[in-house]
């Protein structure tokens, strides 16, 4: 019998902020008031004020695995969680709970972490779920929860993995609260995707960090070495093709969007247009690759550079119809010339040079 295999998908769900630890209260007493001497009497020293007893330290990472090891712990009691068909969803509960254990990662304030916020059980041989949240943990022991639910799927018809992990931590607007760079890879059978995005935490609640949450991030580089993490997309000008990955992973190109001092990222400064050159050397000759209809990501690769080399959307359209009249029938019929269209009237990041 085929084992069954972990997934994880992304779903937007409502917030769902949980308390749970509370810090014992702070215990303080108050010295006696201060009386006047008589003149010409001893005068006794009191001693010092008693010091409360001190509080003792909140470990965040303990309280996130333990809300985690909770939620394990009730999946294993709830009816029906010793049958034998739910064996190996269980085998992959607990491996699943090493795994979110192990990615707490203490910061500034506090710690970000994976939790487990919940379990569904379903009868025998059907689907198993989970969800887990990235959660930033407060110096209090209080768990903020973020909106996104990464839903974890256990299903005897799925075949794939996936993971999800903080790539880094960040403060990128210096408020002394790093912010997080979470990513997400899953794999069904051949099909792979990758979700990267930056959660910030600020006044108690976790979501996007505002100034990229605009921001459709392909991979996280520094591209000027200055310490500060850089945003790289591809996405600007993605679109779907019958002949290559879907998104393409080469022959889009690589926008930049530079990290600021003040939290803001540019995509127009001199450090992204240097990376801009990077996948746009020079203005294109020609537009259609020799490989027709399965060049067409050359062909848009050809169009985002002429455009960023500052040819209007109306001469990119007129110079692709030119070509297109010197292609044979064939070529022609099967060319997606209306998307071709569109992909050209996309405005380029920044004009070079």
């Amino acid at each position: 019998m085929r084992r069954p295999a972990l997934a994880i998908v992304v779903l937007l769900a409502g917030a769902c902020g949980s308390r749970l630890a509370t810090p014992e209260p702070r215990t303080t007493v108050a010295a006696a008031p201060a009386t006047d001497a008589p003149t010409g009497s001893v005068i006794v020293e009191r001693p010092p004020p008693v010091a409360p007893p001190s509080v003792a330290a909140v470990d965040p990472c303990a309280v996130a695995q333990r809300r985690t090891a909770e939620e394990v712990a009730r999946a294993h009691a709830a009816p029906g969680g010793t049958a034998p068909a739910l064996a190996p969803f269980f085998e992959s509960l607990d491996a699943l709970e090493r795994a979110l254990d192990s990615s707490c990662t203490p910061t500034m304030g506090g710690a970000w972490a994976l939790v487990l916020t919940g379990t569904t059980l379903p009868p025998a041989e059907a689907e198993t779920t989970c969800t887990v949240h990235v959660a930033f943990v407060d110096a209090a022991g209080v768990v903020h929860l973020g909106n996104d639910e990464l839903g974890w799927t256990e299903s005897a018809e799925m075949e794939g993995h996936g993971s999800v992990r903080f790539d880094r931590l960040f403060d990128f607007d210096a408020d002394g609260t790093t912010e997080a760079v979470v990513q997400l890879d899953t794999h069904y059978y051949e099909d792979a995707s990758r979700r990267t995005f930056l959660v910030a935490y600020h006044d108690g609640t976790v979501g996007p960090y505002p100034p990229a949450a605009e921001i459709d991030v392909h991979e996280v580089v520094d591209a000027d070495a200055d310490g500060r993490p850089d945003l790289v997309s591809i996405r600007r000008y993605w679109s779907g093709s019958d002949c290559g990955e879907d998104p393409p992973l080469e022959g889009t190109p690589a926008v930049l969007f530079h990290a600021l001092s003040n939290g803001q990222f540019s995509a127009t400064d001199e450090v992204a247009k240097t990376y801009l050159r990077t996948a746009c050397p020079a203005a294109p000759a020609r537009l259609l690759g020799r490989d027709w209809p399965c060049g067409e990501q050359d062909a848009r690769q050809a169009i985002a550079c002429a455009r960023i080399w500052g040819a209007s959307a109306d001469a990119v359209r007129a110079r692709l119809h030119a070509e297109r009249a010197r292609l044979s029938a064939t070529a022609r019929a099967l060319g997606e010339w209306d998307a071709l269209d569109a992909y050209a009237a996309i405005d380029p990041p920044a004009v070079l040079p």
